[in-house]
């Protein structure tokens, strides 16, 4: 009985993993078939969450750290995953001169395009990839990886857990995998309940214009990497680490992101601080007695 209930659960799984590859095909492959259509200029790219500009602050310790210190140059190899028509991945490339770029996509029409615009720069090669599954990639051997909305696109944790566990598998134990998503707390437990698990440490920079809780736009960007017993904590949050790299990465811990963690572990919300709004509802009722009470006396 147990042996048929575990077989049906095995196929239940096989078949919603067949599912979500049609969908994650079809789907990805009409988004930039019709991009390309609708754009009749060379303007077609598609920068989800951010612009390379605006998220290098936050990710450039970490860069910077691998290119200074690695003396492998020739092997400093950087993996784009999920990597659509987004420049970052060459913009990186490019501005901390590292050796190989490895573009990767569901989309079999995205990589044809980026395949004929990078055909003469030896350093990069694009391939036809599922994130869940990058054999071709030797372990440890990426010290750079990159996903930029790809966990985002992704349908179910199943599907999320497999490409963390193969990012863990590719990164090489001195290198960093950067993880830009959209500002889910769901990401964050994400994170929290399988990093440890895979033997990762990870930190959270968010960036935004002010507070979220204010109605500013922000971002999440994750910075993973190979954990070791030394590795320690700024905070009682997770998302808090501070890697232990040599040499020390100078990258502190921002107002704004520590503001943001705090309200998110007290209230379990990125934009509402639940003391706040219970405070304001008693306010109210106060009132309400008062204003109750001098309508009695009357």
């Amino acid at each position: 009985m147990e042996q048929e209930k575990q077989n049906i659960k095995n196929n239940m799984k096989n078949t919603i993993s067949s599912l979500n590859n049609k969908y994650y095909t079809s789907h990805w492959n009409e988004i930039y078939k019709s991009n390309n259509n609708n754009n009749n200029n060379n303007d077609n790219k598609i920068e989800w969450h951010i612009t390379y500009d605006k998220c290098k602050q936050a990710i450039d310790p970490y860069i910077r750290a691998v290119s200074e210190h690695v003396n492998e140059k020739e092997n400093l190899l950087v993996v784009d995953i999920g990597c659509g028509n987004s420049d970052i991945g060459v913009n990186i490339l490019n501005d901390y001169n590292l050796s190989k770029l490895l573009l990767t996509d569901f989309s079999f029409e995205i990589i044809n395009e980026i395949t004929q615009t990078y055909k003469n720069d030896s350093r990069i090669e694009a391939i036809e990839a599922d994130c869940r599954n990058m054999e071709f990639v030797n372990n440890n051997a990426a010290y750079i990886l990159l996903d930029k909305g790809t966990f985002d696109a992704l349908v179910g944790e199943n599907d999320k857990y497999a490409m963390l566990k193969e990012c863990k598998r590719m990164l090489h134990p001195k290198g960093f995998f950067i993880s830009i998503s959209f500002p889910s707390v769901q990401r964050i437990k994400f994170f929290e309940k399988y990093c440890p698990e895979l033997g990762l440490a990870c930190r959270l920079k968010i960036i935004a214009d002010g507070d979220p809780a204010d109605g500013y736009q922000s971002v999440f960007v994750f910075i993973l990497g190979v954990q070791n017993e030394n590795c320690t904590t700024t905070s009682s949050s997770t998302m808090n680490y501070k890697f232990n790299y040599k040499p020390m990465i100078n990258d502190p811990v921002d107002e704004l992101t520590t503001l943001c963690l705090d309200r998110i572990e007290y209230s379990g919300s990125l934009y509402t601080n639940k003391a706040e709004e219970d405070a304001k509802e008693d306010g109210k009722l106060m009132q309400n007695l008062f204003d109750d009470s001098e309508e009695d006396d009357i």
